[in-house]
């Protein structure tokens, strides 16, 4: 019966500035160069192993896990960042022979790819760090800023890796780790800046919010699919 914490919830306005950072950041984040985003992701990564014990910890008493299972999931977490660093250099394009007629004789095609935009990243309670290196991690890489949404009774977890993201180069604004009741949280869903939502939890929640952010890209693990 002892408090853990104290965390304070985002109202709607607040939600609403935190687009405004994200939305900011994109005019900088989309400049890295693939060596940056790696660098940055690379001491992530590093950091999470130094801080490991503190994270377990937060893990464990927040959500409950047994410590063995906490200091799994951070060790996870810090293979994911490192994959993350390899990953941001190799997001290549495609070069595609157009010469399918006489008119495109000697003609090419380039395919790049580009930055989407301000990712909304939505977790659930029962992976505190993990889930939510799985959405963090991949927006950095590509160049998105990420407005992060933890789920609640665990969001201090999340706060941690917020210190640890803003010891690093990227842009203020990269990432924004902001717990919030369902209100707030609709703001992502109905604000046009964020062009993407990546979402884990329940079909019941997943499906509606597909429904009303249908305009948006929209990533969807339900269940465990």
């Amino acid at each position: 019966n002892q408090e853990v914490a104290k965390v304070h919830f985002a109202d709607e306005s607040q939600m609403k500035d935190a687009v405004s950072s994200a939305h900011n950041a994109y005019e900088k984040t989309r400049r890295l160069s693939s060596y940056e985003r790696s660098v940055i992701l690379e001491k992530i990564s590093d950091t999470i192993e130094q801080r490991k014990d503190e994270l377990s910890e937060s893990i464990a008493l927040c959500a409950g896990k047994p410590i063995r299972s906490s200091r799994v999931e951070v060790s996870r977490a810090v293979s994911t960042f490192k994959i993350a660093s390899e990953e941001a250099k190799r997001i290549n394009g495609e070069i595609i022979p157009l010469d399918l007629s006489p008119q495109t004789k000697e003609r090419w095609g380039f395919v790049r790819r580009f930055p989407i935009g301000v990712v909304a990243g939505i977790t659930p309670f029962n992976f505190p760090i993990n889930l939510v290196a799985h959405k963090v991690a991949p927006a950095i890489a590509s160049g998105n800023p990420i407005i992060l949404r933890p789920a609640s009774q665990v969001s201090m977890t999340s706060l941690i890796l917020g210190e640890i993201i803003k010891e690093t180069d990227l842009p203020p604004g990269g990432v924004n780790v902001v717990p919030c009741g369902y209100k707030a949280t609709d703001v992502l869903i109905d604000d046009e800046r964020v062009k993407k939502i990546t979402f884990t939890g329940s079909p019941v929640i997943g499906w509606e919010m597909k429904k009303r952010a249908y305009k948006k890209r929209i990533t969807l693990e339900l269940g465990g699919n």
